[in-house]
């Protein structure tokens, strides 16, 4: 009979036993034991779910042009305000800010694109 686990109300996990060394088990398959076997492990990230970099990000990817839905919407929205893009976004991001949660993500997209762009 399995036994029963008392907080999710369903059977228990059987987890991988530890290596002779007393180590956690590698689950992802990395070759280090990392916070990601442990939550592979307890069960909060699936088995077989992608815990490596996916070919696409290895890549490089547009991961950008993914994370830009209104272009020039932000940059209209601080030139509105009499504002440059970046002074805008701290504004935006400043606590007790009663603006949008979409504006709110607009600004930290700039912010994160800011700190990519390249010095001169």
């Amino acid at each position: 009979m399995a036994k029963k686990c008392m907080q999710c109300g369903g059977a228990m996990k059987s987890l991988p036993r530890k290596a002779k060394g007393g180590s956690f088990p590698d689950l992802t398959g990395d070759g280090k034991v990392t916070k990601a076997d442990v939550l592979k492990g307890r069960g909060v990230i699936k088995k077989g779910g992608a815990t490596k970099a996916t070919p696409e990000m290895k890549k490089g990817g547009n991961w950008i042009q993914g994370a830009i839905k209104r272009p020039g919407a932000f940059s209209a929205k601080a030139k509105a305000a009499g504002k440059s893009t970046a002074a805008y976004a701290k504004s935006v991001l400043k606590e007790g800010s009663k603006a949008s949660t979409r504006t709110k993500k607009q600004a930290a997209l700039a912010q994160t694109l800011g700190k990519m762009r390249k010095k001169k």
